[in-house]
């Protein structure tokens, strides 16, 4: 996972992470929830408020029902600090998913990271 950028929209902070991996399970999975945790808890100290993530999921092939866990789970402790997950770039395949589980309403994909600006 790499920061790839950082924006301000309105008087709102957004950052952008780009996933490098192809592969979306339970072991990345954990890993991105884990450094997702850490990110929250370095944000909230210096605000009130989590600033919203986009996950840029452009290089993920392949998304497991562990991986899309911890993807909720992120979710859920940035909405608990007032913040939002949302993902970009999501290819056909963990789009899928996502509709099969029926959580692509749950989280705002959009089609390119200008789109989730």
């Amino acid at each position: 996972m790499e920061l790839i950028s950082r924006s301000w929209v309105g008087d709102h902070d957004m950052f952008f992470w780009h996933l490098e991996q192809p592969c979306l399970n339970g072991e990345s999975g954990a890993e991105l929830c884990h450094r997702i945790e850490v990110w929250v808890s370095s944000q909230t100290m210096m605000r009130a408020n989590a600033p919203d993530l986009v996950l840029d999921l452009g290089a993920v092939e392949f998304m497991d029902s562990n991986g899309l866990r911890y993807v909720l789970r992120a979710m859920e402790l940035i909405r608990h600090h007032h913040g939002s997950l949302a993902l970009c770039n999501v290819r056909p395949s963990v789009q899928l998913v996502l509709e099969l589980t029926r959580t692509d309403s749950l989280l705002a994909v959009f089609d390119a990271q200008a789109v989730a600006v």
